[in-house]
């Protein structure tokens, strides 16, 4: 079996982490940050640090797509028992724990059983069609030349930036909170594994740091300045095709493709990143509120980190009690298998 590489797999941790820092600032500066309506103190800070985490998504995305997702019904059964197994501990925790929903435990069952297709988690249906869709996308992405690669990109990338970003057309990729968005990252991914060494990347090196940190600043400046002095009718910050948000996105994730390194612990853990993401932990439910309302700005951006580290280890801490669930459901698949030859 062929090695991870421990650079994308720390790569995914970072990108769960960052996604964990954007619910918890959004959390609070939600108002502030997504509408611009509810200008709370500190709002300015949480924005610019908002502008660095961001990205998290679509370095999710750009990873499967570095890699190429090789779909299989083993997969669709690991992917399945992981929402069903985290959509059954939420809804116990919200049932008996937070107090937040009274649900019977035939409904909470029901709903884990569905979690595939009935979550408010947008990420999942969105990425359960791009993995459905990714026998397609790689064939397309072997059978193209470069030219056409390159072109077939420069097209879907038109569309999106001007009908989805600039223009709002709500069919294909508008917001970036759907598959038209996952194919198109998708495919950048793969024509940079495809084509662009790690050393013609190293060689930009310095450029990707700049790119990175400059989109990132100039996304937070452009929100502060939309909300607070000139607005912009065509700025909609919080959507992941934001040019500046994918050249934040691209930047960083190019920068890890030049590191190499294997660590097996970092493998180990990257396996429950999706753990950090399912496992239902706001701050807001678990702290109190008494306590984080008197916190504003960089105070509340220095608990907000604590937080993410804590959920993380908690999350992945209770993933393992999945992976042991997953030994006799291994197991009976490899003997069904097995039969089948």
């Amino acid at each position: 079996m062929k090695s991870r590489q421990s650079n994308m797999e720390l790569l995914r941790i970072i990108a769960i982490l960052m996604i964990t820092m954007h619910h918890t600032i959004i959390e609070k500066y939600k108002g502030s940050i997504v509408y611009g309506n509810v200008f709370d103190d500190g709002w300015q800070i949480a924005t610019v640090a908002n502008s660095f985490v961001y990205i998290g998504v679509n370095l999710f995305v750009l990873i499967s797509g570095y890699f190429g997702i090789k779909i299989k019904w083993k997969g669709v059964l690991n992917l399945f028992i992981f929402c069903a197994f985290y959509m059954f501990i939420n809804c116990l925790m919200d049932t008996y724990v937070f107090h937040r929903e009274l649900l019977s435990f035939g409904t909470i069952i029901l709903k884990s059983l569905t979690s595939m297709t009935q979550t408010s988690k947008w990420f999942i249906l969105a990425y359960t069609a791009l993995y459905f869709l990714s026998p397609v996308l790689n064939s397309a992405m072997e059978q193209m030349s470069k030219t056409n690669y390159r072109r077939a990109i420069i097209i879907l990338s038109v569309y999106c930036l001007y009908f989805g970003f600039i223009r709002n057309v709500d069919i294909f990729n508008n917001t970036g909170y759907s598959v038209g968005h996952f194919i198109w990252l998708y495919l950048i991914a793969g024509y940079i594994r495809k084509y662009i060494t790690a050393n013609k990347i190293k060689q930009h090196k310095n450029k990707l740091y700049c790119v990175f940190i400059g989109s990132s600043l100039i996304w937070a400046f452009l929100t502060i300045v939309n909300y607070t002095w000139i607005h912009i009718p065509t700025w909609r910050p919080t959507t992941y095709n934001n040019p500046f948000t994918l050249s934040a996105s691209i930047s960083f994730f190019c920068l890890f493709t030049t590191l190499d390194f294997h660590n097996k612990y970092i493998n180990i853990i990257a396996k429950s990143s999706l753990a950090v993401y399912l496992f239902n932990l706001p701050v807001f439910k678990c702290l109190p509120e008494e306590f984080l309302g008197q916190l504003f700005g960089i105070t509340y951006i220095g608990v907000a980190v604590v937080w993410i580290v804590v959920r993380f280890c908690v999350s992945v801490t209770l993933d393992q009690i999945r992976k042991l669930c997953m030994i006799p459901v291994d197991r009976i698949w490899n003997q069904a298998t097995v039969k089948q030859r």
